[in-house]
């Protein structure tokens, strides 16, 4: 399965096969993906295991200053950061993020918006879904 992106969620993903996409909504800049076995739980506060939000890059910084000028910046507000390239594409990994559950979160500059994919409660370090995920970013 490929989702092809949005206006709001410029990027292109490939995800495992019987994952679910939850359907954005109009002008909604996040989609999640979650297995069969986890329907979607709005009440419980379950969208997904992987999060995808877009984040308005307006003047194109480069990941470092675009978290140095943000609420959090990720990149001291984790245990490890690591800088590299998904296809082109500048990247950085946070690994568990202070203040949540563990979680894991690749973030992609496209420029005008950063990317961010969450492995949510760090479900998917082992099975490499999450590295399939963002490598398949594009």
């Amino acid at each position: 399965n490929v989702f092809t992106g949005t206006q709001q969620v410029p990027i292109s993903l490939a995800y495992p096969p019987n994952w679910i996409l939850s359907t954005p909504s109009a002008g909604a800049s996040e989609v999640d993906f979650f297995p069969p076995s986890k329907p979607e739980n709005i009440l419980a506060e379950y969208t997904g295991d992987l999060s995808v939000v877009a984040l308005p890059n307006p003047t194109g910084a480069d990941l470092v200053t675009f978290y140095k000028k943000a609420v959090v910046n990720l990149f001291v507000n984790c245990v490890s950061s690591s800088q590299f390239t998904v296809n082109g594409l500048p990247a950085a990994e946070f690994v568990d993020i202070f203040g949540d559950i563990p979680t894991t979160v690749a973030s992609l500059d496209k420029g005008g918006t950063v990317i961010q994919i969450s492995d949510v409660g760090d479900q998917h370090q082992s099975d490499g879904i999450f590295n399939m995920i963002v490598n398949s970013a594009h």
